[in-house]
């Protein structure tokens, strides 16, 4: 004789509510990070508003059809253009997310209060749960990675470069560091002195953009004096070094560093004259007295962001050197960075290009911008970038 029916039901596993319990607790984390993510974009000025968005739609009553296209392009579409990316990106996050959670409390509800009896399910409905819970894991997967690992893996890229106008068989190394965004807690500045000296560069260049807080003044300026004991630090003042959370005219003085303010220097390595010159984030090649570089010495060109390249390569500058974009600091795959800040939007958002005559990299920099991006990196690793510069 058989037992009871309820004999030869089989025991639901703990992990079935344990598992759950675990995705809806890393959910929360992702979107109490998303959050943040939402308002250090919203409380800063470049931040994407949807008052740029309300301002194209009352711009349409009354216009004709051949002129909206004309109007979006020539008023709003050009700096819309990264906001929109921008908020785009925001809200699929966010609603990959709460459609997970929803997910999670449907499956809690049937779970508990049909006392675990099974129940038929649609199947569309099965499909869709998976591929929402799996895109919202994979979600909060880089979302943790951008928080706590890539901020903090530092990669070191080597770009080799060839120059006529070097001496026969010789060799001039330039270390490029920009955007160090120093702030209270200590991140990269060890690693990226310690690569630095490992590399005995013939001159080092720092493209701007110091630090985030006032209270890490001293420790920027200690950076700087222990840099300057490894080769001769060039440097120029970024958007960041120009706040009011400083003395904008103190954060160079006392370092042994060169604050290039539209003045040439130069510097013999081994016999090759190396011809430098740079500027502020402020200032604009076109202001500065006309002074192009010499046919027969090698020039390198500094500035804050890519956004004087066209002016700069006029005047066939062998290099030019600039960072600012934070390759985007959140980049997605196969397309890159999001936002860049820069004039040229994502034209020159990273890396090395070509302009005429003069060779430009962009460097993604060390530290993460308070505002308006958030403190995260995704797919933009911090650089150190070395550039050997070899004769032909």
């Amino acid at each position: 004789m058989s037992g009871p029916a309820s004999e030869g039901k089989p025991k639901r596993s703990a992990m079935v509510w344990i598992l759950p319990l675990i995705a809806g607790i890393l959910l929360l984390f992702g979107l109490r990070m998303a959050v943040s993510f939402y308002l250090q974009y919203k409380t800063s000025e470049g931040a994407p508003k949807l008052s740029d968005a309300e301002r194209v739609v009352e711009s349409l009553p009354g216009v004709k059809a051949r002129r909206i296209g004309q109007i979006l392009e020539a008023e709003t579409w050009q700096k819309m253009a990264p906001r929109v990316r921008v908020i785009l990106f925001v809200l699929g996050l966010f609603g990959i997310l709460a459609w997970a959670a929803a997910i999670l409390v449907y499956e809690y509800f049937f779970y508990f209060f049909a006392q675990g009896r099974r129940r038929n399910r649609f199947a569309p409905y099965v499909w869709l749960r998976w591929m929402v819970l799996t895109a919202a894991g994979v979600g909060v997967v880089c979302i943790f990675y951008g928080y706590f690992i890539e901020p903090n893996w530092l990669e070191v890229t080597h770009l080799d470069l060839h120059s006529s106008k070097l001496a026969p068989g010789s060799r001039v190394r330039i270390v490029l560091i920009s955007d160090l965004h120093m702030a209270r807690t200590v991140r990269l500045e060890p690693r990226v002195m310690k690569e630095m000296a490992e590399q005995k560069p013939d001159l080092i260049v720092f493209a701007g953009d110091a630090m985030n807080s006032s209270w890490v003044l001293g420790r920027f300026k200690q950076f700087l004096i222990e840099a300057s004991q490894i080769a001769p630090v060039f440097t120029v003042k970024g958007n960041q070094d120009e706040g009011i959370a400083w003395d904008p005219k103190d954060i160079y003085r006392g370092t042994n560093a060169r604050e290039l303010t539209g003045q040439v220097e130069t510097l013999d390595v081994r016999g090759n004259k190396i011809w430098i010159r740079g500027m502020a984030n402020l200032q604009r090649y076109m202001s500065l007295p006309e002074n192009p570089p010499p046919g027969n010495e090698f020039s390198i060109f500094v500035h804050h962001t890519p956004d004087e390249i066209f002016e700069v390569a006029r005047d066939r500058y062998d290099l030019y050197l600039c960072g600012h974009t934070h390759g985007g600091q959140v980049a997605l795959p196969f397309y890159g960075a999001l936002i860049t800040f820069s004039k040229f939007d994502k034209e020159y958002e990273a890396g090395l290009y070509r302009v005429g005559p003069t060779t430009m990299y962009v460097n993604r920099g060390i530290g993460l911008a308070k505002w308006p991006q958030p403190e995260v990196r995704f797919l933009a690793r911090p650089e150190l970038t070395v550039i050997d510069v070899t004769a032909e």
